[in-house]
Parts: structure tokens; sequence; C-alpha cells
């Protein structure tokens, strides 16, 4: 997933002079963050995102590396839904006059068959008959899946119910009761 070492930018003008040289040809850029209490300077994630959407890329996972840094990995975006959040961030961004072609391109991309996408619209339980498979066929994974916080819940529901296939959706949910049947989460 992190395929090289974070770069630690002190402020938005690093990363953003990152962006301007290598906003084409990289693939990716995993930046990294010191945590606040440890008072280095940092480019904080807020500013990280506005510099990101300016030339079309988008923020992904985050990953802790020790207990005063972390890291999250950054890459283009596709052309696919926009957060409602992000939309508005690029409005703001344009009326900065910091929006790049770049971005302008890769925002005139996105679908906008949902728009604003909001994640609060996202389902939060899982589709009613693969929760009446999962409680009747395999009562120890729906007990471990009843266990696990709304947050998780809400993001495997939708993990599965947004696949497009009905075969993706069967696979998805056989990992989902294998992982609770072992009483663990899908990372």
């Amino acid at each position: 997933m992190f395929d090289g070492e974070p770069i630690f930018f002190s402020a938005p003008h690093e990363f953003r002079a990152w962006l301007e040289r290598h906003h084409t040809t990289a693939t990716e850029c995993v930046v990294g963050y010191w945590k606040t209490h440890t008072a280095e300077p940092s480019l904080r994630w807020a500013e990280a995102v506005r510099e990101a959407l300016c030339f079309g890329w988008i923020d992904g996972q985050r990953r802790s590396i020790d207990d005063e840094r972390h890291m999250q990995r950054f890459t283009p975006r596709k052309s696919r839904r926009w957060s409602a959040v992000n939309v508005a961030l690029v409005a703001d961004l344009e009326a900065e006059g910091r929006m790049t072609e770049a971005g302008r391109q890769a925002f005139a991309a996105r679908d906008t068959s949902e728009e604003p996408y909001s994640t609060s619209k996202r389902p939060s339980q899982l589709p009613a008959e693969f929760d009446e498979r999962l409680r009747r066929d395999h009562p120890k994974a729906a007990a471990f899946w009843d266990s696990t916080p709304p947050s998780y819940r809400k993001l495997r529901s939708f993990w599965i119910s947004d696949a497009k296939r009905p075969e993706t959706r069967e696979r998805r949910f056989g990992l989902l009761v294998a992982a609770c049947a072992a009483g663990e989460r899908i990372q």
C-alpha cells in the first residue's frame, strides 16, 4: 500500500512545491506528519488536502509510524465521486486563485451522478438479505459483528452494498463472515 518512505513537509508551501514538480509524473506521495505533541514543524492534514486538491490529487489511508509520527498516501484523483466537503473546498480554492489546471481537469472529470456525495448517505447496516443470512447461518460471526463499533459496521456495509456485481457482493460478504467468525475485523 505504502510504496515509499514518507516525506515530512514542515509547511503547506513545501508540499505545494513538491506537487508542482511531480503531479504529472508521480503515482503517489507518502506524506509524513509529526503529531502535535512533538512540537516539530509539520504540515497538517487539512493543509495537505487543500494543496492536493489544487493539483487533482486526493488523500488516502493514514497509518501510524510510531508514537510521534504518522503517514498518509496521496495519489492523483480518479474520475469518481467527490465528497460534498471536497466539492466545497474546490470552490473555495478556486475563489482564492489556488487551483491549477490539473486540479480543474480532475474536478471536471468527476462523476456528478450522485453529487454532492456524502458519506452520511451510505447505508449503516448490511443489506437485509445479507443480514438475515449472517444471523441465520453464522450466529458466532453475527455476535462478533454486533460487538464492533457502528463506524466499522457502516464502513463494511457500504463496502458490500457498493459492489456493482452480485458475485463481488457475495465474495465480500464471505470475507466478512470469515473474519467475524474468527473474531477479527477486515483491515
